[in-house]
């Protein structure tokens, strides 16, 4: 054989076995990256005891670096950071200021809200699409009836969720309404609010309610009151929003109207719900008003980032595997189940002043031995030592039950939620 012939052939069977080295040497360092990114999500007791140890140091730049290193360290640090034996004062308000420190920066980035990417161009069914969101952002969406067929077209990167959520109702004739737990697409359903913002994980409509005749300082002028609703995303858990009219503004090119009453406010109560609505009137000196006009303002939102489900047994015998929420006694009558119960709440609850502090205990459901889930009639707040409440919770029902849950809200904080809404029209 020709030695000159052959060559090509060795060359490329040696080209080969090189391009299979090189790339099983990829797959090989790739798995050990993500064993490596795996070990390391998980935070090295060792390397905890040792940072927190150095809160004490008499270095001040060690005990800064220290602090930043066990925050960067996210939310795993905290159980080792609460297990942490110490008798010293210094650092136990370390710990106190480091653990707050993480809850808030993960309140945080949870209440930036959920963002959709997904490409449907050629079309899809509806069922698949909200599997596909509610997969994605963690939200529930569901369809009203449950059997709604429909092929709908969606193209969007990035999106933010209650945009997916207008956008896919505005071009396949559907409305939305909140649960306590989803959003509910439904072809009853109109949607108001047409005009929006979306920030974080909340999304803000309003529109024109009433137009009128006023006078300001003997001058004629225009009042015009405007109807805003506030939705929140249903993975989050809100309690109650405050509103003040001096945040609020109206404008367009031409116009400039401020509240007729700067000094209102409101304090809107979720009570189970995501939903709240409001009114703002604004007045201004112009006696004509062009539309459309643009709706800026402020609103503070205490919410919880998440809800933790924690079970609570009702037979005396059972251990509840989390002492945070403990059963203190259960009695019965033919129409009412009574379950008396001290729960432990997060550290931060005690941001609230004391009459808002019963707004947390408000997700309580009983477990019937028949699978029913029955909701509380009344949730009363019998006592309370700090953060330790004691509760009576009454039940509807005097069926057996074998256990209940309790939603525990975690990652409590103030969101605030600075908007503008532009393109309102006169109803």
């Amino acid at each position: 054989m020709n030695y000159a012939e052959t060559m090509p052939c060795f060359r490329w069977t040696f080209r080969l076995v090189l391009l299979t080295l090189i790339i099983s040497c990829a797959e090989i360092n790739e798995f050990r990256c993500a064993a490596d990114d795996d070990r390391e999500s998980v935070p090295d007791e060792k390397k905890v005891s040792q940072l927190i140890s150095q809160l004490d140091s008499p270095s001040r730049a060690e005990r800064v670096q220290a602090e930043r290193s066990l925050i960067q360290l996210g939310e795993q640090a905290i159980p080792a950071l609460e297990e942490f034996p110490t008798d010293d004062p210094v650092i136990a308000i370390h710990l106190d200021r480091i653990r707050l420190a993480i809850r808030k920066t993960a309140a945080t980035e949870t209440l930036e809200g959920t963002r959709f990417s997904f490409e449907a161009s050629q079309g899809i069914g509806i069922q698949e699409f909200i599997r596909n969101l509610t997969e994605a952002t963690g939200n529930e969406v569901v369809t009203d009836p449950p059997s709604l067929s429909r092929r709908i077209q969606f193209h969007g990167d990035d999106i933010p969720f209650w945009q997916v959520i207008d956008d896919v109702c505005l071009h396949n004739d559907l409305g939305w309404r909140t649960s306590s737990q989803s959003v509910v697409l439904s072809t009853s359903e109109r949607t108001r609010y047409d005009v929006a913002d979306y920030v974080k994980c909340v999304r803000i409509g309003g529109t024109v309610q009433r137009q009128r005749q006023g006078f300001r300082q003997r001058r004629r002028g225009q009042l015009i009151r405007v109807e805003f609703r506030l939705d929140v995303e249903p993975q989050v858990v809100p309690f109650f929003a405050q509103v003040f009219d001096r945040d609020f503004e109206l404008s367009n090119e031409t116009l400039t109207a401020t509240p007729f009453n700067p000094d209102a406010g409101h304090e809107l109560l979720f009570r189970g719900g995501r939903t709240a609505v409001f009114t703002v009137d604004f007045q201004t000196n112009s006696e004509t008003i062009e539309f459309p006009v643009n709706a800026s303002g402020f609103i503070t939102l205490f919410c919880a980032a998440r809800r933790e489900p924690i079970t609570v047994a009702l037979n005396s015998r059972e251990q509840t595997p989390d002492n945070r929420v403990r059963l203190e006694g259960i009695s019965r009558t033919p129409d009412e189940t009574i379950v008396r119960l001290s729960v432990q709440l997060p550290h931060n609850a005690d941001e609230l002043r004391s009459h808002r502090l019963g707004l947390l205990h408000r997700d309580v459901k009983l477990h019937q031995n028949d699978g029913q889930v029955t909701s509380p009639t009344r949730i009363e707040l019998l006592s309370r030592r700090g953060l330790l409440h004691s509760l009576e919770v009454r039940f509807p029902t005097g069926a057996e039950a074998t256990h209940l849950t309790y939603g525990m809200p975690e990652l409590l904080t103030f969101l605030p939620v600075p908007f503008e809404i532009h393109g309102l029209e006169r109803n």
